[in-house]
Parts: C-alpha cells; structure tokens; sequence
C-alpha cells in the first residue's frame, strides 16, 4: 500500500498560523530580524525559482516553485512544485543560534545544529535519524516522522561562508535517495 507523506513543516506552518503551537522562539532566543528583506522570482531561461534574502544572498531552487508559507521567527521559507512535493529554506546567519561559539569549525556547528535541534524534535514525539553524515564537508542529512500523523520531511542542516542552511522536502513521489539528492545538490549549489 502506498502511504502518501506529508511534510511535517506544512503542518506545523498551518498549526503556527493558527497559533496552535509555539515557534520555539523561547527555545530558540530568537527574534525575528527587520532588516531582512526577501522576495522569489520565477527565472524560466534558467529552469530556476530564486529566493532573494537580502542581505544574505540568493538561493536558486531548481525549477518552477510557489511559495505557500513564511514563517519570520526562523525566516524559513515553504515552497511547493506542481508535483505536490514541499520544500522549506532558511538561510540564517551561525551567530544567531543559541549554541554558536565563533572558535566552531563548520562540522563543529553542524554537530551542535543537529544535537540542539533533535533533541527539540524528539521532545516533541517524533522519531528522527541521521540518514548521511557529511559533517566533514558542512551538512547532514537527517529524517523526521510523526508517527502518530505520518507526517515525514527528509532535512539537510548546513553551514558555510558563515551562514546557516535549514533545508527540507517531503514529496508524495519522490524517493529518500531522490529528497537527499535535491537537498544536496540545492547546499552545494547555493
């Protein structure tokens, strides 16, 4: 039987909306910052949809996105494609996580990224793994379920040039080698 998944962050866009659930802004100490700008562009000559965060750059999503939901404690971004697949984006600067400590390498944060931010999700009931430890190259890629909901997000937390990424995607048709390989390839690309 196929069981058709759901991303964990649309849920929790839609809970956020209606103020059923916390942003972790208390866990997180974090305040939404009112200098950031953004806006996305459809780029058809290059097959891409381009995030514009300003001033921390742009991040170019292959192919044609629409943006459903922003979520402005963690500036995360939530894209859909017409194929019902979901992506989430934040590109954040590392000084403004509570764990950073500016002598961290880049696998040093991305341990302390990963460990500060499954304990939070597994407090919450869902069940998380790392699927591929690239520590040593800047990311890992990690998966989170509910099982009570079967909501499922396959998530590549990165750093580099001193930001930090947050990506995700749930897809009803992609595989989880096919949802890495499109999280890899948007952190290496961006």
């Amino acid at each position: 039987m196929l069981k058709i998944v759901y991303h964990w962050c649309c849920i929790a866009g839609i809970l956020l909306m209606a103020g059923c659930i916390d942003s972790k802004k208390a866990i997180l100490n974090y305040t939404p910052d009112p200098t950031v700008k953004f806006y996305f562009v459809i780029d058809s000559t290059n097959e891409q949809t381009v995030l514009k965060i300003m001033p921390y750059g742009n991040i170019n999503i292959p192919g044609e996105w629409t943006q459903f939901y922003y979520q402005p404690t963690l500036h995360q971004h939530f894209f859909r494609n017409d194929d019902s697949t979901n992506i989430g984006i934040a590109k954040n600067p590392i000084s403004r996580y509570p764990f950073y400590d500016k002598n961290f390498s880049s696998k040093e944060f991305v341990t302390e990224y990963i460990k500060w931010d499954l304990t939070y999700w597994r407090l919450q009931g869902m069940a998380t793994r790392i699927y591929k430890n690239q520590s040593e190259k800047g990311y890992v890629i990690w998966m989170a379920l509910d099982p009570e909901t079967n909501i499922y997000s396959v998530l590549l937390y990165g750093t580099k040039n001193s930001y930090a990424y947050h990506l995700s995607v749930s897809s009803p048709k992609w595989s989880d080698e096919q949802m890495a390989g499109f999280l890899t390839n948007l952190f290496n690309n961006n």
